[in-house]
């Protein structure tokens, strides 16, 4: 056989095994019996969230929208109210609300952008802004076991630019009331027993305290500024302030009642003092309190202040007898007053209490 034939022969042996390949790998011809079904996904999969709206969450004579179901819902886009409405009204329990970036606009005839309605348990609102509302922000007044997370809250009146009844987290949530704007009790309040984190209120000589509840609550990692009363008010007591920074507030920077701890805090410019202690068994350490009226205030005996830092106050000290920690040497339990008080910076012991 010449070369002209074992190259045909070749060539066809290499057409009949594409072929073959090509049949094994196509499948058959003939489709299946039976119905024909998708294989993509239905709309409530690839969204199973539900759309805030007129026709999802029609609304009532007091709000646009109101969710009476359990749920996750989101929104599509911006919301106004110009009337007199509130926002959203939460009426069941186990409900989520991602703003999903968006605003909820009020105006001066709008009352709240999102109000519940009766006994509640399971809200979470998070990621979007709300701007422009007469009676508050988030204000959950009835609600328990809440998480409000990463909300914008500007321009707000009432009482409170976000609240929680109990049990409850809040954290990363900026409040910023002008003074344009009023909030008669606080930027940012609860009754107790809720986590209080990376929070941030400028009261702008409006709000009447920045952060506010009545006690077992934690308040780390915030910031408050220029309030028209104190910056972080506990009513009551059994209550952890940590790493926070109250600064110019017009009131005292931090007031605390009984059992509470209060930790690397920075107190500076408060028209009162700047951290103030009203009952008694409190733990006050690791402070630095400065340019306030008063630096480390004590009304009542029992509590123990160690390795504090007080300068530049109209009075670094202004303790109760039976007030504890290293403010001279030798020195425990006695009234301290002034600002003289204070180890000397060379001292040795690591507990002192320093003013300088």
């Amino acid at each position: 056989m010449n070369g002209f034939g074992i190259a045909r022969r070749v060539a066809l042996v290499s057409l009949a095994v594409g072929a073959a390949a090509w049949v094994v790998v196509a499948g058959p011809l003939n489709p299946p019996a039976g119905a024909v079904s998708s294989t993509y996904k239905t709309l409530s999969e690839v969204e199973p969230r539900i759309a805030i709206n007129a026709t999802n969450t029609p609304g009532d004579a007091t709000s646009k929208f109101v969710i009476s179901q359990a749920g996750s819902y989101y929104l599509t886009g911006n919301i106004n109210v110009s009337t007199a409405l509130n926002g959203i009204k939460i009426s069941a329990s186990d409900v989520t609300i991602d703003l999903n970036g968006f605003e909820l606009i009020g105006s001066t005839s709008a009352y709240g952008a999102i109000v519940d309605s009766g006994s509640l348990s399971g809200i979470s609102v998070r990621n979007g802004r709300l701007c422009g509302w007469s009676q508050g922000g988030v204000v959950l007044d009835q609600a328990r076991g809440c998480l409000i997370e990463d909300l914008t809250i500007i321009d707000v009146g009432g009482d409170y630019g976000i609240y929680v009844l109990y049990n409850s987290v809040i954290r990363n949530c900026t409040v910023d009331a002008p003074g344009l704007v009023s909030l008669n009790l606080a930027g940012i309040g609860t009754q107790c027993c809720t986590l209080i984190q990376g929070c941030h209120v400028q009261g702008g000589d409006s709000t009447s305290a920045g952060i506010y509840f009545a006690d077992t609550c934690t308040v780390t990692d915030c910031v408050v500024n220029n309030c028209l009363s104190d910056g972080i008010r506990a009513a009551g007591g059994d209550c952890t302030i940590i790493n926070c920074t109250v600064n110019y507030n017009h009131g005292d920077g931090i007031d605390v009642g009984y059992r509470s701890r209060v930790v690397g805090c920075i107190a500076n410019g408060n028209s009162q003092a700047g951290i103030h202690v009203v009952g008694t068994d409190s733990r006050i350490e690791d402070n630095n309190v400065t340019n306030n009226a008063r630096g480390l205030d004590a009304d009542s005996a029992g509590s123990i202040f160690l390795r504090n830092t007080a300068s530049s106050n109209t009075t670094n000290f202004d303790l109760a007898s039976g007030s504890y920690g290293v403010f001279v040497a030798g020195l425990s339990g006695g009234a301290v007053l002034g600002n003289s008080g204070g180890a000397n910076i060379g001292g040795t012991d690591p507990n002192a209490n320093y003013s300088y």
